[in-house]
């Protein structure tokens, strides 16, 4: 089957609303076409600070209800140590798609969808990246040897059939994360560390 994993705004050009010295604003009208039947409207926000990237994603319904699920897929240098502790994973079928009931986490390597309810961070070369979203769903996928993924979202993959959320006319969905980083003191936070 097709599953829209990797949604309808990756792809496409967006506007740059506005632009300043720290961050931008753009937006994307979203298309009323055979790949996206619903138009609408996203917009993200980018803000960069010395210590942290703010960032925030929306998407609107226009004129017909929508199924929406928002999230990021940023790439990572291999950290010398994940630090992540979820309460639960989804299970995949023989597709690799995420399924219901979710399970206790398995060990890694993954490509897969937890309900994460903390912080993760990232350890490196003296320094941490800790990174949050106002959300319960990450997709985690570290099975490469150079890079790891780790994505905040607002479902699971293929969330239109497994979880889904629908937008009403006008309704927004809205989306926060933000990475941080800081000097490593060496000290853990409790939780599970995945090297």
């Amino acid at each position: 089957g097709v599953h829209a994993i990797h949604g309808v705004g990756f792809s496409r050009p967006w506007r740059i609303d506005r632009l300043e010295s720290d961050g931008a604003s753009l937006s994307l009208d979203l298309p009323e076409d055979g790949h996206w039947p619903f138009g609408g409207r996203a917009s993200q926000h980018i803000h960069v600070q010395p210590d942290c990237l703010q960032l925030r994603l929306a998407v609107q319904a226009g004129d017909t209800p929508m199924p929406a699920v928002l999230g990021w897929h940023p790439w990572f240098r291999k950290p010398d140590r994940l630090l992540f502790a979820p309460a639960a994973m989804y299970p995949r079928d023989g597709e690799g798609i995420a399924v219901l009931p979710c399970v206790d986490p398995a060990q890694g390597p993954w490509d897969d969808c937890f309900i994460n309810h903390r912080e993760v961070t990232l350890v490196s070369a003296g320094q941490r990246l800790r990174l949050r979203a106002d959300t319960d769903h990450w997709v985690v996928y570290d099975g490469a040897a150079h890079a790891t993924c780790v994505e905040p979202q607002t479902g699971p993959p293929d969330g239109f059939t497994l979880a889904p959320t629908r937008l009403q006319p006008g309704q927004q969905l809205e989306l926060r994360f933000e990475l941080r980083w800081e000097i490593d003191n060496g000290d853990d936070p409790a939780g599970v560390t995945v090297t």
